[in-house]
């Protein structure tokens, strides 16, 4: 749903010309950065030759989520909301040029029921399934990025929420978490609530000062922070007796800071290299 806000809020009445482009060039090279690292451990699991090239093949092409089976391999427990992401880049253009001020509430509520009973619906027909069948798989996550699309609208519509109904949105998001154990299934409160929150604090004004320069910046690093916790979370995993695992808090600490300094890393000198984006920006020459 965040993504589709902002998504819409940055592109909305803008020319999407070399859009896809961009997006690849923001968001592949630090994807790439986390396959290489976490490349040996595709060595650790006893996978087949086929099944390690099947994995290369759908990280590459970023279409691990669309092949629930995978979730538990490699670093696809973590990667496929990249994979999801990009499904969700490929799509944007198309739905935000079929949602117009005539259709934006018809729309809203046709996909934020369709995001509300589509769990429920399959656990009553099929009963209990694998929970990142749900979780995981870009179809069932679409609903909510076209909400969030919409929701971006209300707000560029000048929709503002005041403070009551955001106060009473946080309880009751927290109070959806509560409700159930199954992945979605609370899609119902959940979708509403948090498309509320968002408009909200879209609308703060920010000081500048050195605690929110700090928090901006925890936020410009936060997609390298997310990638690089996962070849650490699989080194710790595989390795129950390193320091590490068995050293309290004092391991908890040392493993925030490492994976701190590594997104620190990804970010200055992978997301942020020119030369690595020009590869995927350049031009083709004309004729």
């Amino acid at each position: 749903m965040l993504s589709g806000f902002v998504l819409t809020y940055n592109y909305y009445d803008s020319q999407l010309l070399d859009y896809f482009k961009k997006r690849i060039a923001r968001i592949y090279p630090a994807y790439l950065c986390c396959g290489i690292i976490s490349f040996p451990f595709l060595f650790t699991d006893n996978l087949t030759s086929g099944q390690i090239i099947s994995c290369l093949v759908l990280y590459l092409v970023c279409m691990q989520a669309w092949i629930y089976q995978s979730f538990s391999l490699w670093n696809f427990g973590g990667t496929w909301s990249v994979s999801v992401e990009m499904f969700f880049y490929s799509l944007f253009p198309y739905i935000l040029k079929i949602i117009n001020k005539d259709n934006l509430i018809f729309i809203t509520l046709f996909a934020y029921g369709f995001s509300a009973v589509l769990v429920p619906i399959s656990l009553i027909i099929g009963g209990p399934t694998v929970g990142s069948v749900y979780y995981a798989t870009p179809i069932f996550r679409l609903p909510e990025f076209i909400v969030g699309i919409c929701a971006a609208m209300y707000f560029i519509n000048g929709k503002r929420i005041n403070n009551i109904t955001f106060y009473i949105s946080v309880t009751m998001f927290f109070y959806a978490t509560t409700l159930s154990d199954v992945n979605m299934d609370t899609n119902y409160l959940i979708i509403p609530t948090l498309a509320l929150i968002i408009c909200y604090l879209g609308n703060l004004e920010i000081t500048k000062n050195i605690l929110t320069s700090c928090l901006i910046y925890l936020g410009d690093i936060s997609y390298s922070f997310y990638l690089m916790q996962l070849p650490l979370l699989m080194y710790l995993d595989r390795n129950p007796d390193t320091f590490l695992r068995t050293h309290g808090i004092a391991s908890w600490i040392l493993v925030f800071l490492l994976n701190l300094a590594m997104a620190m890393l990804c970010w200055h000198f992978i997301e942020k290299n020119s030369i690595l984006r020009s590869l995927f920006l350049r031009k083709e020459a004309r004729a």
